[in-house]
């Protein structure tokens, strides 16, 4: 950047086009604001109108006007039909304005006060918005036609300032919209700008130089250790986290690496030219999680860098974490399954099939209850119960039946490395879950069971898919082993699973039947066992 205070180019191009985002966004979202409200309001005009058509053509309600204590007989219909449609009042009048049904009760029998100019007309119903007693309201009119005559009218009041908060929700949503727009502006003017910078052959040398102290500085910052070797295998790099972890000098920058330091397989990167992720390595008597990456200059390897955490701390901070991961998992999927639910509510009500809709709510509202309770009364372990109401949640979403055994029985587990108990049931059920999940609606099952007993955990996980062949029975746990498609990604599960379950001093037994399925039974000890 040129000295001053001037920007430099590419700050300038970021603005300019963000600027130009945001002045598109703004009136897209200015636009689509006012539609969205435009809408809202012709949908609840056009249902307050359709309620006071409705009404008006009640038998009853037009048999029992202009009879003596006919309100007797109209007020309860009228309310019932308010409660059921959620307007907020359904006002019945005889033809000289007589109230016979009214929300306040204490105005039945009085004479019905027009509040906005104009009446209805003598055979036509009407819609607009207008100031009643109880607030800001959409009324919609509908004249009682009894024998060609008009015998009375239907006022039915919608409260605009009930609306408000699903009209803000909407709002809400559209500005999200608008702030995704500009985050995608942002990336987009970014790569615009740093491709013009590199037309123009790079930065200035300020600009490396002050690179240059910011990466020094990051690297010394992170808590992760790293090591980087040139292609030699010689150390070009060692932060004083690594200093730390492995004991070793700064000084050994630019000596051999394995002599110092071996085990790290660094070398073995840089002489495969595939990098490791995620791999576990035992270095100087010490479990390590590490991310071990080639660097290339051109078509051609120049070194490689690995980053290393300590493993024993990473599974502390992760079993911290575990209990709301878990239940951010369990409301994404709960979040899905009831988005279909409300989905499928809106059309009932949007049909008019009020009584339908009432039972289905009760159908869903009892069964997610019974589920929960069920779970919080036999898991006492929060982190079992969180996981085994995502993967139920999942479970619904794709249509599968998930079965829990309810003689199934799990302690609070104090002093138990819950991390691992998470990660063998997940892997175990999303392995069933893949299992069943393609396969037909009568197919789609699957079955869990936890137990204590005599010092030990019994975990039970039972799917009805297709099974394992007997060829690959042997493999299913070996690194990288998969049976399914795309199994260059996957492989890792269950040979993870059998790592964390000897670790545990545990054993797994697996059993399949091609065509009918598979059992998976964990044994763990627990406590003084362990």
């Amino acid at each position: 950047m040129e000295s001053g205070t001037k920007p430099g180019l590419q700050t300038q191009l970021i603005l300019v086009l963000l600027l130009v985002s945001l002045m598109g966004l703004l009136v897209v979202g200015l636009v689509g604001a006012q539609t969205i409200e435009a809408q809202f309001k012709r949908m609840i005009a056009k249902n307050a109108r359709n309620i006071a058509l409705l009404v008006a053509e009640h038998p009853e309600i037009k048999k029992a006007l202009s009879t003596p204590k006919g309100e007797e007989i109209i007020q309860p219909i009228a309310e019932k039909l308010r409660r059921e449609t959620g307007v907020k009042s359904i006002i019945i009048t005889d033809a000289e304005g007589r109230i016979y049904s009214h929300p306040i009760t204490y105005e039945l029998g009085t004479k019905f006060q027009e509040e906005e100019e104009g009446k209805v007309l003598e055979y036509l119903p009407q819609t607009k918005e207008s100031q009643t007693i109880i607030g800001p309201s959409i009324r919609s009119k509908a004249p009682i036609i009894k024998d060609g005559v008009k015998v009375g009218e239907v006022i039915v009041d919608a409260l605009v300032n009930e609306i408000q908060s699903t009209k803000y929700s909407l709002y809400g949503k559209l500005l999200l919209a608008i702030f995704a727009g500009l985050l995608v502006s942002v990336i987009a003017a970014a790569v615009l700008a740093r491709r013009v910078k590199n037309i123009i052959y790079g930065m200035e040398p300020s600009e490396i130089a002050l690179l240059l102290k910011q990466r020094e500085g990051i690297i010394e910052s992170i808590r992760e250790g790293i090591i980087a070797i040139d292609s030699d295998s010689n150390i070009t790099l060692i932060n004083s986290s690594a200093q730390k972890l492995f004991g070793i000098d700064k000084d050994a920058t630019g000596q051999p690496l394995e002599p110092i330091l071996p085990g790290t397989s660094l070398s073995e990167v840089l002489r495969t030219g595939k990098a490791q992720w995620d791999v576990e390595l035992n270095i100087r008597g010490k479990k390590f999680l590490a991310q071990l990456i080639p660097i290339y200059r051109g078509q051609n390897i120049a070194g490689a860098i690995g980053s290393f955490r300590d493993l024993t701390e990473i599974r502390a901070q992760a079993e911290q974490m575990t209990g709301v991961a878990l239940y951010i998992d369990a409301l994404r999927a709960q979040n899905h399954e009831f988005k279909n639910k409300l989905q499928t509510i809106a059309g009932l009500i949007q049909l008019e099939e009020h009584e339908k809709a009432l039972s289905f709510i009760s159908e869903i509202t009892s069964a997610q209850q019974s589920q929960i309770s069920f779970i919080s009364k036999r898991f006492k372990n929060p982190s079992v119960g969180g996981i085994l109401l995502g993967k139920s949640s999942r479970c619904s979403e794709l249509g599968i039946e998930f079965s829990i055994d309810p003689d199934s029985f799990c302690s609070e587990l104090e002093g138990f490395d819950n991390l691992s108990l998470i990660m063998i049931i997940g892997n175990l059920l999303e392995n069933a879950i893949e299992a069943v999940q393609k396969l037909p609606k009568e197919r789609r099952k699957i079955f869990f069971g936890l137990f204590e007993e005599s010092g030990k955990i019994i975990i039970h996980v039972k799917d009805h898919g297709m099974g394992i062949a007997p060829e690959d029975l042997p493999h299913i746990f070996d690194k990288g082993f998969s049976t399914k498609e795309n199994a260059q990604s996957r492989g890792y599960g269950l040979y993870n699973v059998k790592n964390r379950v000897e670790e545990l001093g545990g054993d797994i037994e697996v059993e399949s039947i091609p065509g009918e399925g598979t059992d998976f039974l964990v044994i763990l000890p627990h406590r003084g066992d362990r």
